[in-house]
């Protein structure tokens, strides 16, 4: 069994006390915690000793290092305007019953994800990555509607889903959710991920930016390769297409098709290792915008 467990301590009338982890508090809760790099995960089995591995890493804002100190910053995190300790309290209290499953599963993937990562099984962590974004793909239409006003707006959206009868591609929910979401975001559509190439001009980094732009810009033009300053650039609305299209350049290998070379990479582990903190990092502020808007709507 693996569960996300709190790390620091704090004390009655602390500020942050609310968002402590407990085993009541809200799946959605543990997942902010997690992502904000404040809690420790406990791998337990029955006649072992337990095992803690500290999830230390701030993918929310990775430049923001969290201590006991200042854990209120994760409230500042969910809310424009964090309320009183007693409402937040309330709020957490009715978030309980929301989506319990859908969040219950997520920490799970997630969970497993970042431990593959703390253990530099890079390909792994991808794998539990996509598990996660195909659920949260899922969801997205129910998000989506449940936040608009106007019954037409909505039924505009899942009708230019579901074009021509057919189901969406891989991962094509969350695309279309997130082409509207930058419609209505300034700041999402603007942000870009932007991947160093470690080592740039060696034989790695030559051979790694030949196959992307050979391979990947192909399918994703937006995730262009700067030749002159080493670094990978995709603008985050692109950013799901781009891990459907490592992935199944990385994992398929028909002939006739395009695929990555992973023998001259040596293996598929030193992409991911360059590719796995940038989309954690993305992966994290979509997350916390279903978060945000979820726990937002609660206040009363």
């Amino acid at each position: 069994m693996i569960y996300i467990a709190e790390l620091h301590n704090l004390e009655e009338g602390d500020a942050a006390r609310p968002l402590q982890i407990s085993e009541s508090s809200p799946e959605i809760i543990k997942l902010v915690r997690l992502f904000s790099g404040t809690t420790q995960l406990v791998m337990s089995a029955e006649g072992q000793e337990d095992e803690t591995f500290f999830a230390g890493q701030n993918y929310i804002r990775p430049d923001q290092e969290i201590t006991s100190g200042n854990l209120n910053i994760v409230a500042q995190y969910i809310f424009d305007e964090v309320p009183g300790q007693e409402e937040l309290v309330d709020i957490l209290r009715r978030l309980r019953g929301k989506n319990h499953s859908f969040y219950r599963d997520l920490c799970g993937e997630f969970c497993l994800c970042l431990l593959s990562m703390g253990n530099n099984r890079f390909t792994e962590a991808f794998l539990f990555l996509y598990r996660s974004l195909e659920r949260m793909s899922a969801a997205c239409p129910l998000i989506y509607s449940s936040r608009q006003n106007d019954f037409r707006t909505a039924h505009k959206f899942l009708s230019g889903i579901y074009r021509d009868e057919k189901s969406p591609g891989e991962l094509g929910l969350l695309q279309a959710f997130l082409k509207e979401h930058a419609r209505d975001n300034q700041d999402f559509a603007e942000a870009t991920l932007d991947i160093a190439v470690p080592n740039w001009g060696g034989s790695f980094a030559s051979e790694f930016s030949r196959q992307w732009r050979d391979v990947v810009e192909r399918e994703v033009p937006p995730a262009s390769i700067d030749l002159d300053a080493g670094e990978i650039r995709c603008p985050y609305p692109n950013v799901a297409s781009l891990i459907v299209t490592v992935r199944n350049r990385s994992f398929h290998n028909l002939s006739g098709q395009k695929n990555l070379d992973l023998f001259r990479l040596k293996g598929s582990d030193p992409i991911f290792s360059v590719l796995m903190p940038h989309f954690l990092q993305w992966t994290a502020y979509v997350f916390l915008d279903f978060a945000r808007w979820q726990i937002s709507s609660l206040r009363v």
